[in-house]
């Protein structure tokens, strides 16, 4: 009784899972046997005269069928994940970097390519932008400046980004779009 209970609980809690696997079980076997048949079908036309050769056609259809499938799943996975990685970018906005730092990465294109940070002294990046997680000794005495913009889904994994500043005489010289994958 204790065995079909926690049976019960794990089928009742995990019961979009299991729906979701038995989907992809029929999808799969469907288009395994679409695939065995149509490759079935143009070995037999190709050799029509001997039971020998329809034999081989057998075999190789049932031999290149999980090939094939296996290829094209591949090819919908890389698609499907590929375009996860996609997101709207927006024009940077002072308030929105300040108030929302877990979405800067959609303003970053923005920042680099307008080259708005260019030449600004490090008052006027924190006026801008807001203190990074240094500290203030720290700030003033580094020449480079790291500032978090959030994460975002990519393929199978994630994305994080970060904003490099680097100064010359506590001037902007260059910045760059830093982009870790985990």
């Amino acid at each position: 009784m204790q065995i079909t209970s926690v049976v019960g609980r794990f089928i009742h809690a995990n019961l979009e899972l299991i729906e979701n696997i038995l989907f992809i079980i029929i999808i799969w076997r469907t288009i395994v046997l679409i695939t065995f048949a149509t490759l079935h079908f143009l070995f037999k036309k190709l050799w029509k005269s001997n039971r020998r050769k329809k034999l081989t056609a057998f075999i190789i259809s049932i031999t290149m069928s999980p090939f094939l499938f296996y290829a094209f799943l591949y090819y919908i996975i890389v698609l499907l994940f590929t375009f996860d990685s996609y997101y709207i970018e927006t024009t940077f906005d002072s308030n929105v970097w300040k108030e929302n730092s877990n979405e800067r990465y959609k303003m970053s294109n923005d920042i680099i390519t307008s080259d708005t940070l260019l030449s600004m002294s490090k008052d006027e990046i924190i006026n801008l932008l807001g203190r990074n997680s240094k500290s203030k000794v720290e700030l003033e005495t580094s020449n480079r400046w790291i500032y978090n913009m959030g994460s975002h889904g990519w393929g199978f994994g994630i994305k994080i980004y970060s904003l490099e500043l680097k100064f010359d005489n506590n001037k902007v010289i260059q910045v760059k779009q830093l982009e870790l994958l985990d």
